[in-house]
């Protein structure tokens, strides 16, 4: 029997190839509809990450294709002769990127942000860039056609082996931006949050309380505002500036390719950007990608220095309107691009020198001032010091409370991460510096296994190589460039993530000397580069797995892989939340909130306007200064606070920070109306009058119970606690029986609990006094 014709169907054979077609299509979506229905019932469709992170890529490439086409027409209004295709990808994305940063500072002085903005700026910059863009590259896009693979495709072993590399680690940083819970310290603390509170202003504002941190360039905080801007919630938003981040740093590994190539005067060296690996620092927290400004401030390192070599070649005023431009551009990100400007300075000073012409670093000098305006001008408007709070000792920097000197000196600058010692002796540690420090540890936090070196080596090792070759004098001007730049590092603030910003030209430097070394060695020598670069790869392998991240508590890897699989436990809102007591404070915030964020440096999530109040952070505040909780409320007033956050529970910095709290506890008291969060945090809506007016006048006099050595027990009122003068001293045993009447005066207590005899202090207390909290190992007390 003949199964076939038995089971055949007429209107299944179909006679025209075109209905054929037409039923095999129409099997295979039937085929997704039922396994999309399937697995729908396991894991819901609306909780796939797959759609999410589509929107954040087609995000992210409206982003890039803005700024390139942007900057492909600004290059050409630039230099009227097109460079290298190389040199002009990586000028037109840097372009693009620094005139994104401009439109976005000029909308925020105007008030514009908003979702409107969010879509009209990057198609302003399409329509701007696009058809000149599509005009150039024409016969590129004609030849990329008949030969796609020529384009990407690796000549010999060692490319191979650079791409392999490329890909492995690009691919691996990648998976650990996705979870939010990677974010560093900085960027919850000032990175992303100057983004949120422009976002809920509406533009540019002043902060008040005059908060250092928001008196920093702000290049990255701009373009993450734009992604503040964009459709979604808060872990989309964050979700996009990691991604805004991490095409910046596959651009500075093109960018790396491009520098290396101009080292060695135009000899093609495609995936030279696979070299940036061997510096495995940047895998460890916190010099990897965690959506801060460091790698941000890195990507402008190598189109600045191909600016800066063409300058040296051909100097004329064009060239230093693109040098100018990159000098900036860097310096707009962070205070640490002074590794990279103090270079491009002595360089210009010499070619004035060698040239005799002044004309070309006028025009250098003058870009570099209009573009920094946004930074030193907007300084100098909202608080009367270019470089707040800096220059506090010549300008009269405002708002600067007394005594905010001496905290700046001692909590803004960390002496753990200055030069020790003094002239000769500072110079000779300088010097050593600039050849041990791919050696040594410099972080906050130390690695489990100590503080072994994490940087890579690779640099300062291949050094005597460039002795016993030729044709290196533009790698003997990077490498000096480099030199000056680790002096600038030591001698301000030397911790190790801020190397990142070199990062690009060691890895060039490197590349060029590794290729010259390779083409002019013999067997040899390629035998003992392989053994040293193999050597280096081999140490850095596993920094990748440290459970190292000081906001995730483990590895950024393996909070990936716990961030993905989240979904197969049914914890699908989870994954999106970075701090959730502060997402859930927000959400009960009204939008024109202005909240105070007690000692507490996180402000992510809040989505709200905020104030800081931390000693040695900002100018405006300082609670030994504030004699009364009516002073204090007054203060907080007149700084626009509408809620006050905090939790009772944490640890001091000094014991002024013991009696800094109960000025503000008092102040809580009288006019907070609380709200109680997860993990202890207290959200008060701040009222207008106090609980008790005469209470709320009264000055704040703190009785002190301790044993701290050189420190009276005794009665002191904020200020003069801080000079160690006690308005009355207490004896030891003045509170036997009931006797607690001495303290009638006192409206504040604080008892060390570690020193003998104190249990007998604190249940005396308990009659007139509430227990508000706890710093470290002192127990705090306001008068009921």
């Amino acid at each position: 029997m003949n199964f076939y014709r038995l089971f055949s169907l007429p209107f299944l054979k179909p006679r025209s190839q075109r209905a054929q077609s037409f039923y095999q299509a129409l099997v295979i979506v039937l085929a997704t509809a039922f396994f999309g229905w399937v697995v729908n019932l396991h894991y819901p469709l609306e909780h796939w990450l797959l759609p999410i992170y589509l929107k954040v890529w087609a995000y992210s490439l409206l982003f890039g294709g803005a700024c390139l086409v942007a900057g492909w027409r600004i290059l050409g209004m630039v230099l009227p002769t097109s460079p290298r295709p190389g040199e002009r990808f990586v000028f037109a994305i840097a372009l693009g990127v620094l005139t994104f940063y401009c439109g976005m500072f000029v909308a925020g002085l105007l008030g514009l942000y908003g979702r409107g903005l969010f879509w009209a700026w990057p198609a302003l910059l399409v329509a701007f860039g696009g058809p000149r863009f599509l005009s150039d590259t024409r016969g590129l896009r004609r030849r990329l056609r008949e030969y796609p693979s020529l384009w990407f495709q690796p000549r010999g072993q060692i490319e191979v082996l650079c791409v392999a590399l490329m890909l492995l680690a690009v691919v691996g940083i990648y998976i650990t931006i996705l979870p939010p819970q990677n974010i560093c310290y900085d960027s919850r603390w000032y990175h992303l949050p100057i983004a949120e509170d422009y976002v809920a202003t509406g533009g540019i504002r002043r902060f008040d309380e005059g908060w250092y941190l928001g008196t920093y360039p702000q290049l990255s905080s701009f373009l993450y505002t734009w992604a503040f801007l964009s459709p979604g919630n808060l872990h989309s938003h964050l979700a996009l500036c990691s991604h805004l981040e991490f095409l910046l740093f596959v651009a500075t590994l093109a960018g790396v390719a491009t520098l290396a190539g101009k080292l060695l005067r135009g000899y093609r060296v495609p995936f030279a950007g696979a070299v940036m690996f061997l510096f495995p620092g940047l895998l460890l927290y916190d010099s990897n990608l965690v959506t801060n400004a460091d790698h941000i401030l890195a990507f402008w390192s190598a189109p600045l220095a191909v600016s800066l070599i063409r300058l040296a070649r051909r100097y004329e005023w064009r060239e230093a309107l693109l040098a100018g431009l990159m000098t900036s551009a860097a310096a707009c990100t962070k205070y640490q691009a002074s590794f990279l400007v103090l270079p491009a300075i002595l360089l210009v000073t010499y070619l004035v020198v060698k040239h005799r012409r002044i004309r070309p670093a006028v025009v250098w000098v003058a870009v570099c001032g209009v573009i920094t305006a946004s930074h030193w001008l907007k300084n100098w408007v909202y608080y009367h010091d270019p470089l707040y709070p800096l220059m506090y000792t010549y300008l009269p920097s405002r708002p600067f409370h007394a005594g905010a000197d001496t905290l700046l000196q001692r909590i803004y600058w960390d002496p753990y991460f200055l030069p020790k010692g003094f002239g000769w002796t500072k110079l000779q540690n300088t010097i050593v510096a600039c050849f041990s420090f791919s050696f040594t540890r410099n972080a906050i936090l130390p690695l489990p296994s100590g503080g072994h070196p994490a940087i890579g080596s690779l640099f300062t090792l291949l050094l005597p190589l460039l002795l016993f070759l030729r044709g290196t004098r533009r790698l003997w001007g990077l490498v000096v460039g480099v030199h000056v730049g680790v002096m600038v590092w030591y001698l301000t603030s030397h911790q190790e993530r801020y190397l990142q910003a070199l990062v690009p030209w060691m890895a060039a430097a490197t590349a060029a000397t590794l290729v010259l070394a390779w083409q002019r060695g013999g067997r040899v020598v390629r035998g003992a580069l392989v053994l040293l670069v193999g050597l280096q790869v081999a140490w850095g392998a596993d920094i990748y797995f440290i459970p190292y991240h000081a906001m995730a508590g483990d590895s950024p890897i393996r909070t990936a892989s716990m961030y993905l699989g989240a979904s197969y436990q049914k914890r699908y809102s989870e994954r999106f939340s970075i701090d959730p007591a502060r997402e859930a404070m927000g959400a009960t915030l009204p939008k024109d909130a202005r909240v105070l964020m007690h000692s507490d440096h996180l402000k992510l999530g809040l989505g709200v306007q905020t104030v800081a109040d931390g000693a040695g952070w900002q100018g405006a505040i300082e609670y030994l200064d504030l004699s009364s909780p009516k002073r204090t409320a007054s203060m907080w007033h007149q700084l626009g606070v509408t809620h006050v956050l905090a939790n009772p529970n944490r640890g001091p910095i000094n014991l002024e920070d013991v009696v800094r709290e109960v000025v503000f506890q008092r102040t809580i008291n009288q006019y907070g109306r609380a709200a109680k969060f997860e993990g202890g945090w207290v959200l008060n809506s701040l009222a207008s009058t106090p609980r008790d007016t005469r209470a709320a006048a009264a000055v704040t006099r703190v009785a002190w119970f301790g044993c701290e050595q050189g420190l009276a027990s005794g009665i002191y009122e904020p200020l003069e606690f801080a000079r160690r003068n006690p308005y009355r001293v207490l004896p030891a045993d003045m509170l036997p029986g009931d006797r607690l009447q001495a303290l009638d005066e006192v409206n504040g207590v604080v008892v060390e609990g570690a020193c003998t005899g104190m249990s007998a202090v604190t249940n005396r207390l308990s009659s007139e006094f509430i227990r508000t909290g706890t710093m470290d190992r002192y127990s705090l007390w306001i008068r009921r």
